[in-house]
């Protein structure tokens, strides 16, 4: 029986393991990208819109406000040796990332987009009009250029019930698929067992998954996750070494330890896979 349950064990770590890996490649070039999905409110009638970000170069003279000639490849030469105030033309990959005036008004950038940045729009009659400057805490940011007030401001309204059912969610799935790997490694459930195991899942799961809810989430903070991951799993262990008693009352330290980073490693699948699936989009 302890042969077949090792196993299954085994093989269950394996194919999250497995999962994993194939889920990260897969996302890695084909899955949540940073975002910005700008409006354009309160403006006069334009032509471009384009991003601005820092420039670290100094003794450059400022570019005039004004363009003269207003087809698109004129504009882009223009752009392309813009300086203002310690900002100039952000390239996507080499390449200026230029929106020609749409009937919504709306525009999304994505991939690689500039932090803090600025919005420089064109107008019909080539003046040059640049917004305030604003550094995006969300992953996905929804921002508003109200050009006749100059104001760049971010909409963060309405994520707090998200965070806050992504947080329950994570902490819920792994208190089930923990308790589950309880139930395999024959603890009773005693009062004890029961309370140190609510106890540290409480800890450590959910100042992991608030932080992850709260972070600007990119693949650093992926890599963030699983490290976080690794350490809550190895705090788990030693606790339930210390913490958890057979039906006999005895502590069984080993048992215990393979207990609590076994049941993290199964548990870290499934929040990994919500993390992906909700959390970069929070």
């Amino acid at each position: 029986m302890k042969k077949r349950l090792c196993g299954i064990i085994i093989v269950i770590m394996l194919t999250s393991l497995f999962a994993n890996t194939f889920v990260i490649r897969a996302k890695a070039d084909h899955g949540p990208k940073p975002s910005i999905d700008l409006k354009i409110t309160d403006a006069p009638a334009y032509k471009y819109v384009v991003l601005l970000q820092k420039d670290s170069s100094t003794g450059k003279e400022n570019s005039p406000l004004k363009i003269e000639n207003l087809d698109k490849s004129a504009v882009e030469e223009y752009l392309r040796t813009f300086h203002y105030e310690g900002w100039r033309i952000y390239l996507r990959m080499g390449q200026i990332d230029i929106h020609e005036r749409g009937e919504s008004d709306s525009y999304s950038f994505t991939y690689s987009v500039p932090k803090p940045f600025k919005v420089l729009l064109v107008t019909d009659d080539g003046t040059v009009m640049i917004s305030s400057e604003l550094a995006q805490k969300e992953f996905n940011s929804e921002c508003e250029f109200n050009v006749a007030k100059g104001t760049l401001t971010e909409k963060r309204a309405g994520k707090t019930i998200s965070r806050v059912f992504y947080i329950l969610s994570c902490y819920v799935i792994t208190l089930i698929i923990e308790f589950l790997i309880l139930l395999l490694f024959r603890y009773p459930l005693t009062k004890t067992n029961i309370t140190a195991f609510l106890l540290i899942n409480t800890i450590t799961q959910l100042a992991l998954n608030i932080f992850l809810a709260f972070s600007n989430a990119s693949w650093g903070t992926v890599g963030i996750y699983t490290a976080f991951e690794i350490v809550i799993a190895l705090t788990e262990g030693v606790f339930y070494a210390i913490k958890l008693r057979t039906k006999d009352g005895q502590k069984k330290p080993v048992r215990g330890f393979l207990y609590g980073v076994i049941a993290n490693a199964l548990s870290y699948g499934g929040g990994f896979l919500i993390y992906l699936l909700i959390g970069f989009r929070l």
